[in-house]
C-alpha cells in the first residue's frame, strides 16, 4: 500500500492512498481529513470496499474522493452498491464501466461530485436519490435527455455537465 501527500494534482485531498481493497485498512485514517482513494486492483471487491468504506465512517470519520478508473474489470456498479457510503466526496469510475444499477449512490450525503465515463450507456433510476450535497455531476453526452434530473434523482441544485 502507497500512502502519500498530494499538495497541488487537481483533487483537494491533501493525501492520497493507492491500495487494492484487500490492503486497504478503515484505521489508517485519521478523523476529519479528506483522502484521496486510488483503488488498485482491475476487478475490486466491491462489497469488500462498501464495508471497508462503512467501518472508517464508525471509526475515523475520515471523508474520501474515490478513484476508480485503474479498475480496468469493473463494468458495473451495481444495484445500490454504494448506498449509504456518507464518506464518499467525490467519485470517479473506470472507463470500464458501462452500467450504473438502480440506486448505487443513493443517499451518499456528502457526494458533492461524481464523474461518469463516457463507456457508460445506461444508468438506473434513483442512482442518486437522497444526495442533496451533490453539486457536480459529469455525464457523456449520450446520456442526454429531458428527464435525466427526474430519473436519477438528482437534486435541481446539481450543475449537470456534458462532455
Amino acid at each position: 500500500m502507497e500512502f502519500f501527500c498530494l499538495a497541488a494534482a487537481g483533487c483537494s485531498a491533501q493525501n492520497t492512498v493507492k491500495c487494492s481493497v484487500a490492503e486497504l485498512k478503515s484505521q489508517t485514517f485519521e478523523d476529519g481529513k479528506t483522502y484521496r482513494l486510488v483503488i488498485t486492483d482491475k476487478e475490486p471487491n466491491m462489497e469488500r470496499l462498501k464495508e471497508v468504506l462503512k467501518e472508517s465512517e464508525s471509526k475515523s470519520g475520515a471523508f474520501f474522493e474515490l478513484e476508480l478508473t485503474n479498475c480496468e474489470r469493473l463494468e458495473e456498479i451495481e444495484f445500490c452498491q454504494l448506498v449509504e457510503c456518507s464518506v464518499l466526496e467525490k467519485i470517479k469510475l473506470s472507463s470500464s464501466v458501462t452500467e450504473i444499477g438502480w440506486g448505487a449512490f443513493r443517499s451518499c450525503e456528502n457526494l458533492t461530485e461524481i464523474v461518469i465515463p463516457n463507456s457508460v450507456t445506461e444508468i438506473g433510476p434513483k442512482a442518486f436519490e437522497g444526495g442533496a450535497s451533490l453539486k457536480r455531476i459529469k455525464l457523456p453526452k449520450q446520456l442526454k435527455r429531458d428527464d435525466i434530473r427526474d430519473g436519477l434523482k438528482i437534486p435541481e441544485t446539481t450543475e449537470i455537465e456534458y462532455y
